[in-house]
């Protein structure tokens, strides 16, 4: 009886015991914290430091050309000095730029016009067969070597940057501020557009450098921020090389370029009749399934622009059908000229026969591909440099499509 009573009274005195060390750790003043250097940490450090240690925050939010937003500029409490409850502590946080002001300088407005631009072949040309300017072919469809070099140096110092079709009819425009999109496609499949002279010991393709693709490509490395991409448009002979056929495809989707349906032969889709509109344009699409499954894109080039129309009885098999028991839908069309596109943002646009500047000579001068690009300086999109924000001048602000998921900003220019 008595152990029992002595091991209770223990038991007693240690709960007492752990009761009071407890109650002093609750109870006793807590060592305070230093402040510490939050200057050039994200302002959520802030925010989270003052949390931990019961201080009130404020922030100063200012512009800064130099700082990027969200960065603390600038601290009220010292590092290392001993903080006590309810200090205040007041951080300047940056804004970034003043971008309503760099709408303002860059001329933002991502309701201007959009180049998509279409080649055929691109060759080294006999000057006994070039046109006078040096551009093309006597026929005006086969650009020079040396002229597309000269485009894609005419683009670049022109401020524009590639961006994918795809990207551009879905409204993905992701190109810095002050810069402007282009679109690059090349019809066809012509062998001068993708030409592979062998491989590698280890089974990499060795693309010429003088055909559309290693002229791309070498661009590619000289500028880095050209965004180099393109979306080919093949027909059912695709490159015309039966040995690389299917490496150059799935190397074209592995280095950041896109496959489009041509058609399986070019015919004009008036001239058709629905069934065999259907095998045109499906054909390829399975074609696409069975070599690239799910890496191609559902657009179509429409062979010289037919049928032209969007009432037209074949056109609704361009846009959906089945061949071979197997069911397409085509996303969007392709125009072969026209010029400039209007903004994947503007009330006008549509996926139906969206508009191109073709690259070839013509006697009118006004059609050349130079003198198009030439206008476009006073109508082309300027990008804000924000992929999911759309800018445009406050005027302009009525003409804007009204399924726009992304946040809209107006600016007085």
């Amino acid at each position: 009886m008595e152990m029992r009573k002595r091991r209770i009274n223990i038991l007693l005195f240690c709960l007492c015991l752990f009761t009071f060390f407890y109650l002093l750790l609750i109870f006793m003043p807590k060592r305070k914290e230093k402040m510490i250097d939050i200057v050039g940490l994200n302002v959520s450090v802030a925010r989270k430091f003052a949390r931990d240690n019961d201080l009130n925050l404020k922030v100063k939010e200012v512009y800064s050309d130099k700082v990027r937003k969200d960065i603390v500029i600038k601290q009220s409490i010292v590092a290392g000095k001993q903080l006590q409850d309810k200090d205040t502590l007041t951080v300047t946080v940056s804004l970034g730029k003043n971008e309503r002001e760099l709408y303002k300088k860059y001329k933002v407005n991502e309701l201007g016009m959009i180049p998509i631009v279409v080649y055929y072949e691109i060759e080294k040309v006999d000057e006994t067969t070039k046109q006078e300017d040096g551009t093309t072919d006597k026929n005006g469809f086969v650009r020079t070597v040396d002229a597309f070099k000269k485009d894609l140096q005419y683009y670049y110092e022109h401020q524009y940057r590639m961006i994918a079709l795809q990207d551009m009819v879905e409204g993905n425009i992701d190109v810095e501020m002050g810069k402007s999109p282009i679109v690059l496609t090349f019809d066809g499949g012509y062998e001068n557009t993708v030409k592979v002279i062998g491989e590698t010991k280890n089974g990499e393709l060795r693309i010429d450098p003088d055909c559309a693709l290693g002229i791309l490509e070498s661009f590619k490395k000289q500028y880095p921020d050209f965004q180099v991409t393109a979306t080919f448009f093949v027909n059912e002979h695709l490159f015309g090389d039966k040995k690389y056929n299917k490496k150059i495809l799935k190397w074209l989707v592995e280095n950041g370029y896109d496959i489009g349906n041509g058609t399986m032969t070019g015919a004009d889709i008036t001239a058709l009749d629905y069934t065999t509109t259907e095998k045109e344009i499906g054909g390829m699409y399975h074609l696409f399934e069975d070599l690239i499954p799910e890496e191609y894109v559902s657009i179509v080039a429409l062979p010289n622009g037919s049928p032209y129309q969007v009432d037209h009885k074949n056109y609704d098999a361009v846009l959906e059908g089945t061949y071979d028991q197997f069911h397409y839908q085509t996303y969007a069309t392709l125009q072969p000229e026209f010029g400039a596109n209007v903004s994947c943002f503007d009330l006008s646009f549509s996926t139906d026969f969206i508009k191109r500047i073709k690259a070839y000579h013509s006697e009118e001068v006004t059609d050349s591909l130079e003198n198009q690009m030439q206008e476009l300086e006073r109508t082309k999109y300027i990008s804000d440099g924000h992929i999911k924000q759309v800018v445009v001048p406050r005027e302009q602000k009525a003409q804007l499509r009204l399924d726009i998921a992304h946040e809209v900003i107006t600016y007085e220019p």
